[in-house]
C-alpha cells in the first residue's frame, strides 16, 4: 500500500491551541481524500453510540417519510439514492 492510499489520521488533542492547523488538516485529507480518521477528540463513546444509533433509525424509516427531509435551499438535509452527480 502506498502512503497515497492511507486514509489520514488526525489529531484533536490540544484543539484550542491547534485549531487552525487541525482545520487545515481536515480541510485537506477531505480534498484530497473525502474522508479521515479522527483521534484524540472530546466526544465519549456513549455520543458516538446514540449518533449512529439515530442514523440506523433514519435509514430505517419508509422513502416517503425521508423525503420529508430532502436537501432544501437554506440547509444540508437527505440525498435520495443516486441523486447526486
Amino acid at each position: 500500500m502506498t502512503v497515497s492510499t492511507i486514509i489520514p489520521i488526525i489529531d484533536f488533542s490540544d484543539f484550542d491551541t491547534r485549531e487552525n492547523i487541525i482545520a487545515q488538516q481536515v480541510f485537506d485529507a477531505c480534498k484530497k481524500f473525502g474522508l479521515f480518521y479522527i483521534i484524540n477528540h472530546s466526544i465519549d463513546s456513549l455520543q458516538i453510540a446514540q449518533g449512529f444509533d439515530l442514523s440506523k433509525a433514519f435509514f430505517e424509516l419508509p422513502e416517503e417519510k425521508k423525503k420529508e427531509f430532502l436537501k432544501g435551499e437554506k440547509y444540508e438535509g437527505y440525498l435520495e439514492l443516486y441523486s447526486q452527480r
